[in-house]
């Protein structure tokens, strides 16, 4: 397990804890160090906006350590997705030389979901040279036109696959994610947007 999740884990517990016994049985608490400043404090303040604040503790810890696919299943999927789309490109698909190979993008999306930064961003230009080919002969438009159209996230209905290859910001939920569980948010991305690519493919 993650130190994160442990974390969050464990802060989702104590906070459960402390918030049941400061509203229903503060008396237990008024002798133990610190927690007594919060009694006395607690005291005057409602049962109900204790409770929000108590179960706003509690959701956000199970958001976070809720149970996600293990890391070998996802990976595999991962890796079969890039298969596709790496394996049978488009017969004028052209990517430029200083972008990754096939061959080795495999092993680069799994560097990419672990260290993010510059590996991240190599994959990145890789997946948007073919996102360009791809959609420019899928739908009979010069490259430049596609790569406007992969700039605008015109080329997708999916939102994250079009922020990922295109100018655009992610939304604060994708930011906050990237910053909880930043290897998962990338998995995420890198998935959506393969996926993306091959609705384009085999339209």
């Amino acid at each position: 397990m993650r130190p994160r999740r442990v974390l969050f884990g464990t802060v989702g517990t104590v906070a459960t804890a402390v918030g049941t016994g400061l509203l229903f049985t503060p008396e237990l608490l008024s002798d133990v160090g610190p927690l007594s400043t919060a009694v006395s404090v607690v005291s005057g303040v409602e049962t109900t906006r204790v409770a929000l604040v108590s179960g706003a503790l509690v959701f956000t810890a199970l958001a976070v350590t809720a149970r996600s696919p293990s890391a070998s299943e996802s990976q595999s999927t991962l890796d079969a997705r890039f298969d596709r789309v790496t394996e049978s490109p488009p017969e004028e698909a052209r990517v430029s030389p200083d972008a990754l190979t096939g061959g080795t993008l495999d092993g680069d999306a799994r560097q990419a979901v672990e260290e993010g930064g510059t590996a991240f961003r190599d994959v990145r230009v890789y997946l948007y040279e073919v996102t360009v080919s791809t959609y420019a002969e899928r739908m009979a438009v010069s490259e430049s036109q596609a790569r406007e159209a992969v700039d605008r996230g015109e080329w997708t209905d999916d939102p994250v696959a079009a922020y990922v290859l295109g100018e655009r910001q992610p939304p604060l939920p994708a930011r906050v994610r990237r910053w909880l569980v930043p290897a998962r948010e990338r998995e995420r991305r890198i998935q959506r947007t393969v996926d993306a690519i091959e609705e384009v493919a085999y339209r």
